[in-house]
């Protein structure tokens, strides 16, 4: 029942950033818009697939190294697309704040020149840049830093240090 519960939740923060996914890559041709918005889908599949699996099976069957990795496949991606929605709730709260404030003040906008990027854009597209700057420190650490583990011995030329040293 508690694995049901977290694919929920992580179908819910699929959707709601999957939402700045399609604003981000509105402007772009269509065979690209789809194929990203399709590459979206993916990890989110595999990853609610592993923890079903996860659940429903026995995953100690199966070695180590192979539940490590799908752990660590959960954590990134949902860590990262974590990251993100804390930019697009801001977004939204502020919107939300505006909204209310136009409401109960009842101005009209002023007029600004010169090319204007919508706060929805902006905040949608800061959350996707947000989300993949975890999502490639993961992708660095487990690809070249998790198993560099040598020892270097050098000597030490320090003038002023004993022989000891």
């Amino acid at each position: 029942m508690i694995a049901l519960f977290f694919a929920l939740i992580f179908f819910l923060i699929d959707i709601y950033f999957f939402q700045a996914v399609v604003q981000v890559t509105a402007n772009l041709p269509s065979r690209t818009r789809t194929i990203l918005r399709f590459a979206f889908w993916i990890p989110s599949v595999l990853s609610v697939l592993a923890m079903l699996w996860w659940t429903f099976d026995n995953p100690f069957r199966y070695s180590a190294n192979l539940r490590n990795w799908i752990i660590t496949g959960l954590m990134a991606t949902y860590f990262s697309k974590i990251v993100g929605v804390l930019f697009l709730l801001a977004g939204d709260l502020q919107r939300a704040f505006r909204w209310l404030a136009q409401a109960i003040t009842r101005k009209a906008d002023g007029n600004i020149s010169g090319p204007v990027i919508s706060r929805a854009e902006f905040f949608s597209t800061a959350a996707v840049v947000a989300s993949t700057i975890p999502l490639g420190g993961f992708a660095f650490g487990i690809i070249s830093g998790a198993h560099d583990y040598r020892v270097r011995r050098q000597k030490n030329y320090y003038s002023g240090s004993s022989r000891k040293f």
